[in-house]
């Protein structure tokens, strides 16, 4: 049942018996409960155990995204070559409908747009237009060239994965 609170009591003996509530809710109904604007002050009221469930439900949601995302992605690709081998824009299912569209990038040298800047007379505008591929730019220059010039931003709690553990091996 999804939004059970389950409650038991712990006794705490100190002085007199003092009866203390201890709630253990169920992943799904923390993340009912985490849905709110103030995600911060929702997180403080996570119990230990509570915090222990949501790593469980998350690794094994994300594991299932993942196997999800390799079968939607295959799907897609047979579809697509089955789309363009009969030449068919629209197919439906029974629930659900695939629409093929075309996808369009768009790509200019670096010499002609700073040729475009300097016609147009808007060389200020330079660093605005421009973006380095740093990752080709290291394998080309090499890290140590372009450690001087980089901009290196680093966020201390930027991203989080979850992950399985290992069983051990005893």
């Amino acid at each position: 049942m999804v939004g059970k609170r389950v409650v038991r009591f712990e006794e705490k003996a100190v002085g007199k018996a003092k009866r203390k509530a201890v709630t253990a809710r169920k992943p799904e109904q923390l993340l009912v409960d985490l849905a709110t604007p103030n995600l911060e002050a929702a997180v403080k009221g996570l119990s230990e155990k509570e915090l222990e469930a949501l790593i469980d439900f998350g690794t094994v949601a994300d594991e299932e995204r993942n196997a999800l995302d390799g079968q939607v992605k295959l799907i897609k690709a047979a579809l697509l070559v089955r789309a363009k081998k009969a030449k068919w824009k629209t197919r439906a299912g029974a629930v659900g409908v695939a629409k093929v569209s075309p996808r369009t990038s768009t790509s200019i040298l670096p010499r002609k747009m700073v040729a475009l800047l300097s016609k147009l007379k808007k060389q200020k505008l330079f660093d605005t237009v421009f973006n380095v591929k740093v990752g080709e730019a290291k394998k080309y220059l090499g890290e140590d060239v372009l450690e001087p010039i980089a901009q290196i931003q680093t966020k201390e709690f930027g991203s989080i994965s979850l992950k399985r553990l290992e069983k051990s091996r005893s």
